[in-house]
């Protein structure tokens, strides 16, 4: 009786039911750890934004070189 209601599918029913359940876990879990990176990604740079204007204002910045120029 304890495989009362698994047994109420035929096997082949079954089985594409759980393998589509494992699929759709390894999706969720996939989406899950995206969104974690996106995450620290944005807290990450909103950091980095406010250390950069609590630095700018403490002195001013000199201009930003063109990428093109080396400076020696």
């Amino acid at each position: 009786m304890a495989d009362g209601p698994r047994s109420a599918l035929p096997p082949h029913k079954r089985n594409f039911t759980e393998s589509r359940l494992a699929k759709a876990r390894v999706a969720f879990a996939s989406f899950i750890e995206v969104v974690r990176r996106t995450n620290d990604r944005v807290h990450g740079s909103t950091d980095l934004a406010t250390s950069s204007r609590m630095h700018s204002t403490r002195a001013p910045r000199a201009p930003t070189p063109h990428l093109g120029t080396v400076q020696t």
